[in-house]
């Protein structure tokens, strides 16, 4: 929940309880809000100022904002398609490997190593957007990323499903 002293800038973000610390002097108003909520007015008076919210507020709508940047992805595909000019990204980024690489250009994937298990060790899996290494397919030029598939199970992202 957020809490703001009206008329300031000064504010503070309760914890999971409700609970929050905030500098305010008898008489000013706390504004307090959070999503789904009717946002509440109260005026302080004392050191502690316990109030309920009020469900009231529905989500008619939510929008989601994705890469979908025109410059670096095929707008008429059916899924978003990131397409990325690996020069500009070699150039500014100490990145060695493709996996790197992708992981340091495309925020949303996500590839790591993980040392001493099954062959991840050798083939790092790769997500994308908490998707597992079986629903993620890179393509290099056209081509396929990975030659070769392993069944994950040691515990490592992924396991049971061929990366």
């Amino acid at each position: 929940m957020s809490i703001i002293v009206k008329g300031t800038t000064t504010g503070a973000v309760s914890d999971f309880d409700g609970n929050y610390t905030i500098e305010a002097v008898d008489g000013d108003t706390l504004i307090f809000s959070y999503v789904g909520f009717d946002t509440r007015e109260a005026v302080v008076a004392g050191s502690t100022l316990d109030l309920v919210m009020v469900s009231g507020v529905s989500l008619d709508e939510v929008v989601l904002l994705g890469t979908r940047n025109p410059g670096r992805t095929a707008i008429n595909s059916a899924v978003p398609v990131d397409v990325l000019d690996i020069s500009g990204i070699v150039e500014g980024s100490p990145q060695i490997t493709v996996t790197e690489i992708l992981n340091y250009a495309a925020p949303s994937f996500s590839s790591n190593t993980q040392t001493i298990s099954d062959g991840t060790d050798h083939i790092a899996p790769a997500s994308l957007r908490g998707l597992g290494p079986d629903q993620v397919l890179v393509l290099i030029n056209g081509k396929r990323r990975h030659k070769t598939a392993l069944v994950n199970v040691n515990g490592t992202f992924g396991r049971g499903s061929v990366g």
